[in-house]
């Protein structure tokens, strides 16, 4: 409940200081194309990312971050995180780190952190590669996953 709470304060606040929202849906290229022989999960496997990003006129970005991954176990990921975001004409990276909750063999807790590109196709909606490092203290072993995501942003401007 703490989390939701900081999640609706961070949404309702941030519309006074931002210039843009951007809700995003990403899925995991590897999973969606190849899948993951070693671990026995066949392409299509559904590894998505669900983000509703906040940049403010300086190039700050925060975001909450959802991520489902249908596993032989469902794994959940929830996190918080910021960056700032470099841009030119219609490119941009944005590296960022992040803290989140992780349902998955039990619960637990730990770091992310990435590098977003991003194309602008219109004013509205953006193409995005996400390079993602997690933290999978859930697991036994490797503990720092790394993972490449696709997807679409939708852009709303509010100033």
């Amino acid at each position: 409940m703490k989390n939701l709470t900081t999640l609706l304060f961070l949404l309702l606040v941030f519309p006074i200081l931002g210039q843009t929202i951007s809700p995003s849906f990403s899925q995991d290229a590897k999973l969606l194309t190849i899948g993951d022989s070693k671990r026995g999960y066949e392409a299509p496997t559904a590894n998505v990312l669900l983000r509703v990003k906040l940049e403010t006129k300086k190039n700050i970005v925060l975001f909450p971050e959802f991520e489902y991954a249908d596993l032989k176990e469902a794994y959940y990921r929830y996190s918080l995180n910021g960056g700032y975001k470099f841009g030119y004409k219609k490119i941009s990276a944005t590296p960022y780190i992040g803290y989140g909750f992780i349902e998955h063999n039990g619960g637990s807790r730990g770091f992310s952190g990435g590098l977003d590109f991003s194309y602008n196709i219109s004013n509205r909606f953006t193409a995005t590669i996400t390079n993602q490092a997690t933290e999978r203290t859930d697991l036994k072993g490797d503990i720092i996953k790394y993972s490449i995501f696709v997807g679409v942003e939708y852009k709303i401007h509010l100033k």
